[in-house]
């Protein structure tokens, strides 16, 4: 039987685990990350924006702060939702959120000089920092990222990478085999895989239907 490791928890009625159950392959869902918040020391200086890189970001930022009418961006659906979920309306939207360079490029536009708060993981790769002005921005960490090795007993087939932090967690204590076929959530996780030397198909969205029709076509 094959198998196919994704690092994250797959939806209990969503397209991959019907997939692999029609299909008889074994699927192996598991996060090999933890994370824990970090209530900030202080209140952060308000700005105009408050821009949100996961839903886990919306989560703990909401946490410890309330809503003051900031205009709220986010890097893409999933995280839109998290919001939209508080009651809250979204600003604005990454259209490409496996493209975080992309969404980069579209918030720096939309900003226009307005300043903006980035809520985020003390391991953040600050994809859209990069291309905005460093007087423009604040940066908060409200979370921490804890990487969580786990030794697989067996080599999966296909290997699901969805964050550069999982990436490295599995690398840790696995080893990648050139017959394993890797697949990667966003240019940043490829990027990451490929700077280790690790062959990947980035997929066109962050999605499990995007894994499905991966695994399709192999």
């Amino acid at each position: 039987m094959k198998t196919v490791f994704i690092s994250r928890t797959a939806n209990l009625k969503g397209p991959l685990r019907a997939f692999c159950a029609a299909n008889q392959i074994q699927l192996i869902d598991q996060s090999l990350l933890t994370f824990k918040g970090v209530c900030p020391n202080e209140k952060p200086r308000e700005t105009d924006v408050v821009f949100f890189t996961s839903p886990r970001s919306v989560r703990f930022y909401f946490s410890y702060f309330k809503y003051k009418n900031e205009f709220l961006a986010t890097i893409g659906t999933s995280t839109a939702n998290e919001l939209q979920k508080l009651g809250l309306s979204v600003d604005f939207t990454g259209t490409t959120p496996s493209h975080p360079e992309v969404v980069a490029q579209e918030l720096k536009v939309w900003l226009g000089e307005r300043t903006v708060l980035f809520p985020q993981s003390h391991r953040s790769n600050r994809t859209m920092q990069k291309v905005l002005n460093p007087n423009q921005y604040l940066d908060l960490v409200v979370y921490e990222t804890h990487l969580e090795p786990v030794k697989l007993v067996n080599k999966p087939n296909y290997l699901v990478l969805t964050s550069p932090s999982n990436a490295e967690a599995y690398m840790l204590s696995n080893k990648l085999e050139n017959d394993q076929f890797v697949m990667s959530f966003g240019t940043t996780t490829s990027t990451y895989l490929e700077e280790n030397g690790v062959k990947n198909l980035c997929l066109s969205e962050p999605t499990e239907r995007a894994v499905v029709d991966a695994l399709k076509k192999i």
